[in-house]
């Protein structure tokens, strides 16, 4: 490009001096074009890159996640066992995973002591909240 001005600089003729500059217009695109490809570039390998990072975080939450889950083998039987051939023939190699696991959580058992005392507390605070209305409703002028 520097070369191509310097030409023009030093061109004698009218004629000369038309030709290089459109050159250096020709150019100038070129150069513009090359700028917006690279600049495109330079995007696609940032967006790669905030992906790569992306993927890489969901690669350690989940290997987070099972390693907690294989610490608690509790927890693990409700997500696999390893189950015999037999077990398989008996269910007709089929190997949906319903069939091997048992995903239910268990109803928590619940003392009927427990139950009572909280019915009985329910019981007391709705016999309070009623005797403050009443006495409020009286208060403000309304007859029981």
């Amino acid at each position: 490009m520097a070369e191509t001005r310097r030409k023009k600089s030093a061109a004698g003729t009218k004629q000369e001096k038309t030709k290089i500059a459109s050159a250096i217009v020709k150019l100038e695109k070129q150069r513009e074009k090359l700028a917006a490809k690279l600049a495109e570039r330079d995007e696609r390998i940032t967006e790669s890159r905030r992906r790569a990072e992306d993927d890489r975080k969901d690669v350690g939450a989940v290997g987070d996640e099972l390693v907690s889950l294989y610490a608690d083998p509790d927890e693990l039987l409700k997500h696999a066992r390893v189950v015999g051939l037999d077990e398989i023939e008996e269910n007709e190699f089929n190997l949906n995973i319903p069939r091997y696991v048992d995903t239910f959580e268990p109803e928590p058992r619940v003392e009927v002591k427990d139950a009572l005392k909280a019915l009985r507390d329910a019981e007391a605070a709705a016999n309070a909240a009623e005797t403050d209305l009443s006495r409020l409703l009286r208060s403000a002028g309304y007859a029981d």
